[in-house]
């Protein structure tokens, strides 16, 4: 049962999410200057820091000191993770001009021994494991701390961090957790654009979450930034265009019969009955 707290807090949440929305319209439409518009930003996102911590801790559950604390690093980074992604939502990730080389690389020459961000990433992603997101989680949001907007890390952290979730029961929490994921992927494709892998996760991730018309319209995104053959398997893989289209056509067909029903002259002395489901 939620308690008066839980409440409290999924109301803040709410609070937040919608104001960072309308910060962002209102900077647009000229009604905020720059300094109000940073200064309300500022302390927007870190409202949203304390109560993406408190749903994470939450949707974890009580599993154990000894666990706690082995996942307390990762649960951390996280929290930083997910002001990045509320800041996504204030328009705060622009992606900066990455020049000749890839997102998270060294700026300078020379010989160094030392992994790029993103080759972390990578090594990262190769060796995922569906059957244990923790660690995989753990693993990008390590690249996350020292690179906040790598492109690999974020679309990766978000998609296992789904994964880990998927089976949970619904609640305020799993729910904040899931509208986070996807502010981490629009975070990812801001940071870097041409990521197919970013585009195409983005729109498999709509649809698991039951909005199927924008999941069509990331799946139209993504086709029309050239993607790349890796990441088209992912969408072939998941059957995304075909699921989306009978997913459209039911609700379509769904809404014309109610339409239909409700809309039909009676005759006088006979009654109707609303379509079953």
């Amino acid at each position: 049962m939620a308690t008066e707290e839980d409440q409290h807090a999924a109301d803040e949440r709410e609070f937040l999410l919608g104001s960072l929305e309308d910060l962002e319209r209102e900077h647009d439409a000229g009604d905020l200057t720059d300094e109000d518009y940073e200064t309300l930003r500022d302390d927007y996102t870190s409202r949203a820091a304390k109560a993406l911590r408190a749903s994470n801790e939450k949707a974890e559950g009580h599993r154990g000191d000894e666990v706690a604390r082995r996942r307390n690093r990762g649960r951390t980074i996280a929290v930083a993770v997910g002001v990045l992604a509320f800041a996504v939502l204030a328009g705060l990730l622009v992606a900066g001009s990455l020049g000749a080389r890839g997102q998270g690389d060294a700026a300078t020459g020379g010989i160094s021994v030392q992994k790029t961000p993103t080759q972390r990433a990578q090594e990262c992603q190769e060796v995922m494991s569906m059957a244990d997101p923790q660690s995989s989680i753990e693993c990008f949001a390590d690249v996350l701390a020292d690179d906040p907007k790598n492109a690999v890390a974020l679309t990766w952290f978000a998609w296992m961090n789904e994964i880990k979730f998927s089976d949970a029961e619904p609640s305020q929490q799993v729910l904040q957790v899931r509208l986070s994921n996807e502010a981490l992927l629009d975070a990812a494709v801001a940071a870097n654009p041409d990521y197919s892998y970013a585009r195409a996760l983005r729109a498999v991730v709509a649809f698991r979450h039951g909005d199927a018309q924008r999941a069509k319209e990331y799946l139209d995104d993504f086709e029309a930034n050239d993607p790349s053959a890796e990441a088209r398997a992912v969408i072939e893989q998941q059957q995304l265009a075909q699921r989306i289209d009978a997913e459209l056509a039911a609700s379509s067909s769904s809404s014309t019969t109610s339409t239909t029903t409700a809309s039909s002259p009676l005759t006088p002395g006979t009654t109707t009955t609303a379509p079953a489901g």
